[in-house]
């Protein structure tokens, strides 16, 4: 997998329950509802990266596999 990935894995996500995460160079860059929003960081800012985005649950105890 890539490091954005495993940091995501450990990545406390409480903050961001029914939000959107953008991880690039191993950290959160942005998160929100906006989908399109966080693309739009992505491409203004972290043109050079591929980011890993993710979808957090609405709520604690939610598993994914």
């Amino acid at each position: 997998m890539t490091k954005n990935y495993d940091f995501f894995m450990e990545l406390d996500v409480s903050p961001y329950w029914d939000e959107w995460v953008l991880i690039c160079k191993e950290r959160v860059v942005a998160h929100g509802k906006d989908l399109k929003e966080l693309f739009e960081v992505a491409e203004r800012e972290y043109s050079d990266e591929v980011p890993f985005v993710a979808k957090i649950p609405p709520v604690e105890g939610v598993m994914l596999f």
